[in-house]
């Protein structure tokens, strides 16, 4: 090879490698980053609340990774097809959450307020009793809700 296409290979390997690092960033202020749901609202203890459902594992695998903003009363509702013990993370995940684990009746079980993570290694959080519901929403609502309330709306997607 000549030395122009050397240095062509060279540009070449240097683009492709800053566009693998690059590409992520560009994606997450994208509406790629998304989920892509549309939010449904809800009334939770007298408040309108916008939320994503999370009702497939693609859904619920994202969850709210790489957001930056969430907003007051707007959050994301994990949905599973049998009561289970559901675990989640907060990998990839730039705010901080209030997280509820409800049962089959939408009573709440568990409140967490978890903060974000973006080393390799992240804790992983659940509860002790089978849930049905994982609602995720904006870290300010943790104290609106207390175990044994009950969101009865919920019950609306199932």
């Amino acid at each position: 090879m000549d030395g122009a296409s050397d240095r062509i290979i060279v540009v070449w390997t240097r683009l492709t490698k800053i566009s693998f690092i690059i590409l992520p960033f560009l994606l997450a202020g994208s509406g790629f980053a998304d989920s892509g749901s549309v939010a449904t609202e809800f009334e939770l203890k007298g408040q309108a609340y916008q939320l994503e459902i999370a009702d497939n594992h693609y859904l619920r695998s994202r969850g709210l990774m790489h957001r930056t903003s969430l907003g007051r009363h707007a959050g994301m509702l994990f949905v599973y097809p049998r009561a289970g013990n559901y675990r989640i993370w907060m990998k990839n995940t730039y705010i901080p959450l209030t997280v509820i684990w409800l049962d089959a009746e939408a009573t709440i079980l568990d409140i967490k307020t978890l903060l974000p993570c973006i080393s390799a290694h992240c804790p992983v959080y659940g509860t002790k009793q089978p849930s049905s519901f994982i609602l995720e929403l904006h870290a300010s609502q943790v104290s609106r809700f207390q175990p044994g309330d009950q969101l009865p709306a919920l019950l609306e997607v199932q």
